[in-house]
């Protein structure tokens, strides 16, 4: 409870100090999250890393300016309106709050590589050195805009713990944010068209809201990794929902395309990738110069101008000081882009089947786009002509500039920087390509909700409450998608601290078991042991598991108590994939001897062969995945059955 309480306070905190954005005449408490969440995210990367602030004293600093700016707001306001109770935000947060007490309090258990590598895996890293420049020249990824891992490690500077459950909600309170900023533009546009009480206009949104989230739109509410691709897509999504807002009303403001920049700001401090969307907001500006009704005004040039600013400044900025600030090791091409289109990257991609990766990459995207969530794909293009009919093209401009870069870089990428084995098996098509298609379907959705408000006849749209029949079936409706949702958020509470309903690799049990088993019968005093890994025709992703488990939890002198000896998997003769290594018996045999423990997950009949050669009792050899290797005073091994400690885990 304690980081879903800290991300709520700190991200509306934040959104306190802002200049209000009106809807229907009322403040988006939807704009104030998303925006907060990114100028959280801003400040702390501004205190911790510009200026060397101690994580603790920052995240301190950053609750005296988000508290100070509730105080202000509440101060300004002098009451709490009744209507505040049942709004989406307070509706949700209460249902977080109550899955993570139903669930014992939640946890949360990394399942993709990645974030034992980059995402978590780091920000507990960045938590135990005591800071960020502790390791910044080895972290993993280094050129990697740090915001995400910064947010991550929040929660645990209030008790000095690395408490992975406290991170588990920090995408729900950005996502959140998103949902009740679209649930308010169909209020706007319900309320500006009807005459209807605010109670009908809430059920009516709150229906539209709900459909939008059972369709998943951008994923399930409460999302069940802390992989970077969702605040990613959030925080894109946010701002061509904004730039929707800036054509929706009838008077130009900066207001829209304000909260759009600094949505921008905090995607781009998320993953750098951002920076991309900067050109597609030039095209916006350029559309907007050039509609027939702006060309009239006499200051449109320095409208434009304004309203540029406003939408690429605060990403800009961050973007330099990032470019200062960024640690000198940060030069392979995954930390530096541009090294990818130096003359030697680019004379290297003649010699490669650039053709052919093309037509493979294409067919791999596109079928991608319209094999995930077909339904939604087909509201998308529906919601591009909806969108086209009435000119509120402003964000379908700039998620197209943005798609058509993105998919292109991610394209140049696979030519020149992630080597030859990604060339062959595109890289994460399905989990990268979701950054556009996403917030596409997200667009597709809204633009829908707002079409159907405001074309169709008033007459038979107004039954939908003054009808008893149609009115009770809106209640009805919108109890069971809550109640629905409400499953969803407990489900998902108990899988991140679980994983009971997904199909998790067995590999992270094993590395967690293999860790404990160490810390447990290998005192301080004694040398770090030296473990062997056999995971006989397997990736090394074992490695990024392993390595993640075996980090000692002292703060400030973080150790490894676990010494890994290297390679997993070996071949006397070719290699028969990417990662094996090819050793002859005699090699490999002594490669194992020199082990103190070898913790078999994978073997064939070779490597059987060869640790019978080591082990007293060769009885365990039949089935030696369900064992372990201990080494004796003698240079031998005895087999430990590994059920007793992996069945705990």
């Amino acid at each position: 409870m304690l980081g879903l309480s800290l991300y709520a306070l700190l991200a509306f905190g934040f959104g306190t100090w802002l200049p209000p954005l009106k809807l229907g005449g009322k403040d988006s408490i939807g704009a104030r999250i998303i925006a907060g969440y990114a100028a959280m995210t801003a400040a702390f990367f501004i205190v911790h890393i510009a200026l060397q602030m101690s994580l603790s004293a920052s995240l301190i600093s950053l609750m005296g300016i988000a508290m100070s700016g509730i105080l202000k707001q509440f101060w300004k306001v002098r009451k709490i309106d009744a209507s505040h109770l049942f709004h989406p935000v307070s509706v949700f947060l209460l249902v977080g709050f109550g899955a993570i007490a139903l669930n014992g309090g939640g946890g949360y258990l990394p399942f993709t590589i990645d974030e034992f590598t980059n995402w978590i895996g780091a920000s507990r890293l960045i938590h135990l050195h005591g800071g960020y420049a502790e390791i910044a020249d080895t972290i993993h990824l280094p050129g990697y805009t740090p915001g995400w891992r910064l947010v991550l490690l929040m929660p645990w500077q209030v008790f000095g713990v690395a408490d992975l459950g406290a991170s588990a909600s920090a995408p729900f309170v950005m996502h959140l944010g998103l949902a009740t900023l679209f649930y308010e533009i169909v209020r706007s546009e319900i309320s500006g068209r009807y005459n209807f009480r605010d109670s009908e206009v809430s059920l009516l949104a709150w229906l539209a809201l709900l459909l939008y989230l059972t369709a998943e739109g951008t994923g399930k509410l409460w999302t069940y990794d802390l992989l970077i691709e969702q605040p990613q897509i959030y925080a894109f999504t946010a701002v061509i929902f904004f730039l929707l807002i800036d054509d929706l009303e009838t008077k130009p403001s900066n207001s829209a395309v304000m909260y759009a920049g600094l949505a921008l700001m905090g995607g781009f401090l998320f993953k750098a990738a951002a920076i991309i969307f900067v050109p597609a907001l030039g095209l916006v500006t350029i559309w907007y110069l050039v509609r027939s009704e702006n060309r009239r005004r006499p200051d449109n040039w320095k409208t434009g101008a304004s309203r540029l600013a406003y939408l690429i400044l605060p990403t800009l900025s961050v973007f330099i000081l990032w470019g200062i600030l960024k640690p000198v090791t940060a030069q392979n091409c995954m930390s530096a882009p541009m090294s990818t289109l130096t003359p030697q990257a680019i004379s290297s991609v003649a010699a490669q089947d650039w053709q052919g990766l093309a037509r493979r990459y294409g067919l791999a995207v596109g079928g991608y786009l319209l094999g995930y969530k077909t339904l939604l794909a087909f509201t998308g293009f529906i919601g591009v002509v909806v969108a086209a009919k009435f000119r509120w093209v402003s964000a379908h401009i700039a998620l197209a500039g943005f798609a058509f870069m993105y998919l292109a870089a991610l394209y140049w990428y696979h030519l020149t920087c992630f080597g030859p084995y990604y060339f062959e098996n595109l890289n994460s098509i399905p989990r990268l390509s979701r950054v556009v298609i996403q917030p596409f379907h997200a667009i597709g959705l809204l633009v829908m909700a707002v079409g159907i408000v405001r074309f169709t006849p008033k007459r038979l749209f107004s039954k939908l409450t003054t009808n008893k029949i149609t009115s009770s079936a809106c209640y009805i409706a919108v109890a069971a998608l809550l109640s629905w949702q409400s499953i969803q958020i407990y489900r998902t509470t108990q899988d991140v601290t679980t994983r009971v309903y997904q199909h998790v690799d067995s590999r992270i049990a094993e590395m967690r078991a293999l860790a404990n088993f160490v810390k447990s019968t290998y005192p301080r005093s004694r040398n770090t042991p030296l473990v062997q890994i056999v995971n006989q025709g397997a990736d090394s992703d074992v490695f990024g598991y392993a390595k993640f488990f075996s980090m000692s939890d002292e703060k400030g002198q973080p150790r490894p108590i676990i010494r890994y000896a290297g390679g997993v998997s070996w071949s006397a003769g070719a290699p028969t994939n990417h990662w094996q290594e090819q050793l002859d018996a005699k090699q490999l045999q002594a490669k194992f001897a020199a082990a103190d423990i070898i913790w078999p997950i994978t073997t064939d009949d070779w490597i059987a062969h060869i640790l019978s050669r080591l082990v007293r009792d060769d009885s365990c050899l039949e089935k030696l995945p369900t064992y372990f290797l201990l080494k004796q005073t003698d240079g031998t091994f005895s087999c430990q059955k590994k059920k007793s400690i992996v069945s705990n885990e």
